[in-house]
């Protein structure tokens, strides 16, 4: 079946998940926000989910339950990922999640209810720890990948390339960390923006997004995960210096 322009997949996955939602949770849907690359035009097809935040009065267990059996249909169709939330956890948890919701901020288009994410502040500091945390996270990640499948060609190519769809979110915290974040929607932009920041090679960031992108690289993967590698160890320890503290 020939897949829809993502200008016309994008809006009928959202109109669809959207009817199944204010059935479920009807007035005590008070808010919901679409986000990230389906939101800023970034969105691969295939390899991108749909975002959306939703902030209801009470997220229970029945109302979940119901929402995932009325919505499984759509949800695996358009890549939908729903984020479910009361006011009350959206409001006090911006010093655990600050990336997510500078995020949500910077990128989301309101599509029902009251923007409540105007009301949260955000301490840089917190930011710093959780971008250290995210980079740190995505080495070891990186590593168990070549570990896990490596010696399977195939499988290895498919994983890391979904491990580098994830890599775009990364370097937009790092962005913000830094405060040089005016091209952060251009993945390529960004990639030449970090390295000139941090004083490292481009060269394995483009790659990586030439990976995400399903295009063909110049060098081996054995390359450019090394590179790799040692480009993110070295933004970990700069971040993790009195610079950024």
């Amino acid at each position: 079946m020939r897949k829809k322009k993502s200008e016309v997949f994008i809006p009928e996955g959202i109109e669809k998940y959207m009817t199944v939602v204010q059935e479920v949770y009807g007035d005590e849907l008070l808010m919901a926000a679409l986000y990230g690359s389906a939101a800023t035009g970034s969105y691969v097809t295939g390899v991108s989910d749909i975002n959306m935040l939703f902030v209801v009065q009470e997220p229970n267990v029945e109302r979940l339950i119901d929402l995932g059996q009325r919505s499984r249909r759509i949800t695996e169709t358009y890549r939908i990922t729903a984020h479910i939330l009361s006011k009350q956890e959206l409001l006090t948890s911006g010093d655990v999640f600050p990336v997510e919701y500078l995020e949500i901020a910077d990128t989301m288009e309101l599509i029902h209810g009251t923007d409540l994410i105007t009301s949260m502040a955000i301490d840089k500091k917190n930011l710093r720890h959780q971008v250290e945390s995210m980079i740190r996270g995505e080495i070891n990640s990186l590593r168990q990948l070549v570990i896990a499948s490596f010696g399977r060609r195939k499988l290895f190519t498919r994983e890391l390339r979904m491990w580098a769809g994830r890599q775009a979110a990364l370097f937009r915290a790092l962005m913000r960390l830094t405060g040089s974040d005016s091209q952060r929607h251009d993945a390529y932009a960004a990639a030449e923006q970090l390295a000139e920041t941090f004083e490292i090679s481009s060269k394995p960031l483009l790659d990586l997004e030439d990976l995400r992108e399903d295009k063909p690289v110049s060098r081996s993967i054995e390359e450019i995960i090394g590179d790799v590698l040692h480009a993110y160890i070295t933004i970990a320890e700069i971040i993790d210096g009195p610079t950024y503290r």
